[in-house]
């Protein structure tokens, strides 16, 4: 059962099965344990330990900096590999298919993006893995600013696109507009003695704009019916200038750090000032900061 865990993890007496269980976690995490744990991954105390072991990927130095033992031998193998395939090769084998190079420390890792720049704040916000993200940056170190930028990126952009929504539908709304004002301009306002002139598209354009929900609707004094209880929409609100340029700042993906949550949250944080009697929110607020 459920209740059971808790005796497997932390032990004591099972009064079903009349058992007494060890305490699994307190051995488990010992003192001992846990610093040998620490020296084996070189954390406690700090040093370089993991890189000497042979279950780690080594590579070749090609920069003239001293060889380690695990370089050496891969120099050997790829020396005995070499060998080999020449041996295939000279038998009238296609041994070049089977020669490896073994793998050697690159002087500088390539990366597809300059730092501080849009492109790899936008591949920043695009990686999804940590694969994606070395490839980004090229192993270099993540600047703080860039990831910050980057995560309100795509915070913008939902903004953006709830704009982007809103600015087509004026659009539309705005063309629809324009259309159905102008064929009443020419043909003048559609009553029982202008009937006849409309066809059937222009009186479903009509009542189109007036947000009338004709379907499959063929009948055309049945649309005229419908059209002549509902009155005359208001003029649609224009999509304005502010609204373009707020959509473009959203769209930007380099803005300014100050910009982003993290930008404004810190200069409240800054000056906010706790109660002197009370220690816990100095500290949270230290913390926070």
């Amino acid at each position: 059962m459920v209740s059971d865990l808790v005796l497997l993890v932390f032990g004591g007496y099972d009064y079903i099965t009349k058992t007494v269980l060890k305490n699994a976690f307190e051995i488990a995490f010992l003192l001992e344990k846990t610093i040998g744990c620490w020296r084996k991954c070189g954390a406690v105390p700090l040093t370089r330990l993991p890189l000497k072991s042979k279950d780690v990927r080594h590579q070749m130095a090609v920069d003239g900096s001293p060889e380690t033992q695990e370089a050496h031998r891969l120099k050997e193998i790829q020396a005995l590999n070499e060998f080999h395939c020449n041996l295939l090769t000279a038998n009238e084998f296609f041994g070049q298919a089977l020669i490896k190079a073994a793998p050697r420390l690159r002087k500088k890792t390539p990366a597809l993006t300059v730092p501080q720049s849009k492109e790899r704040i936008l591949a920043i916000k695009n990686a999804k893995a940590a694969g994606q993200m070395f490839f980004a940056t090229g192993g270099q170190h993540l600047n703080s600013d860039e990831f910050f930028q980057a995560r309100e990126h795509v915070k913008r952009l939902e903004e953006a696109k709830k704009m982007q929504t809103d600015k087509q539908n004026r659009l539309l709304l705005q063309q629809l507009d324009e259309k159905a004002r102008k064929l009443l301009r020419e043909k003048g306002p559609l009553n029982d003695d202008t009937f006849k002139p409309y066809n059937k598209p222009d009186i479903k354009l009509l009542c189109k704009w007036k947000s009338l929900k004709v379907g499959d609707c063929d009948a055309k004094k049945k649309m005229y019916d419908m059209y002549i209880l509902e009155p005359e929409p208001p003029a649609p609100t224009p999509w304005s200038e502010d609204g373009e340029s707020e959509l473009q700042r959203l769209l930007k993906p380099d803005m300014p750090l100050e910009q982003t949550q993290l930008g404004v949250a810190a200069p409240i944080s800054c000056h906010f000032q706790p109660p002197r009697q009370s220690m816990s929110a100095l500290w949270v607020v230290q913390f926070n900061v």
